[in-house]
């Protein structure tokens, strides 16, 4: 029985190192660095929205490396924190998707008309824009014009 444990417990402790040393951190993993939100140094007390690599399949999915930005239940009264990190700061070329997780509906509409608009955005609809060029682009939800946000793209 002892010779048993002491031939198992080095293929045991071999796995356990093989699965820890291939997990590294985001920045050793391509896409997940670049994507990974921003934080500002001073919390919010109001609950934010959060900005992820999301699923590119199956409902609420984004395409693969797009930064999304969800929109939270109770969003109508976060103001100018209803679109989460505010201004977000990204670079051109960055794909950026708005996911309604809201009870109700909402828009992304561009504050410069005719740059991008979602139209309304029922609850669980998502919206992707590209941005190309360098600038900065505030927003607003045109049912709900309190919510804001500021893209920085450089």
């Amino acid at each position: 029985m002892r010779k048993a444990v002491i031939a198992v417990c080095p293929v045991v402790v071999s796995g356990f190192l093989l699965l820890l040393s291939s997990c590294g951190d985001e920045a050793s993993q391509p896409g997940i660095a670049a994507a990974m939100p921003t934080s500002s140094a001073t919390p919010s007390a109001a609950p934010s929205a959060v900005a992820s690599v999301m699923p590119s399949e199956g409902p609420g999915a984004v395409p693969s490396g797009t930064i999304a930005i969800g929109i939270p239940a109770g969003s109508v009264s976060l103001g100018d924190q209803a679109y989460g990190e505010n201004p977000r700061r990204i670079a051109i070329g960055t794909t950026m998707t708005w996911i309604n997780n809201d009870s109700l509906p909402h828009t992304v509409t561009s504050e410069t008309a005719g740059s991008f608009d979602s139209g309304t955005m029922e609850p669980g609809a998502t919206f992707t824009h590209t941005f190309n060029e360098a600038g900065e682009f505030a927003y607003f939800c045109a049912i709900h014009p309190a919510m804001r946000g500021t893209i920085l793209v450089s």
